[in-house]
């Protein structure tokens, strides 16, 4: 595969992800995707531990210094999810 090539399928690849706009084919660099794929599985599951073997980081600190960064907003949401849940049991 030509350079060109691996970029055109890199970006099809984010596209298909929803990481980047249809027909974007700049600015969205592997690390950015890998950060982005990282925080989703956090978002969505709270298992900084499955975000450490996603990513194969040898130390969880280096997954939590990374990822664990949230703003207030998403700390409230995380505890209201958690109440609610408990409240259900």
């Amino acid at each position: 595969m030509s350079a060109h090539g691996a970029h055109d399928w890199w970006y099809r690849c984010q596209e298909r992800a929803d990481l980047v706009a249809p027909g974007q084919t700049s600015g969205a660099k592997m690390h950015r995707t890998r950060y982005t794929a990282g925080q989703r599985v956090l978002d969505a599951t709270g298992n900084l531990e499955a975000v450490q073997a996603l990513l194969g980081h040898a130390s969880i600190s280096t997954t939590a210094d990374t990822y664990t960064d949230w703003d207030v907003q998403r700390l409230e949401s995380s505890l209201l999810q958690t109440f609610a849940a408990e409240d259900e049991e």
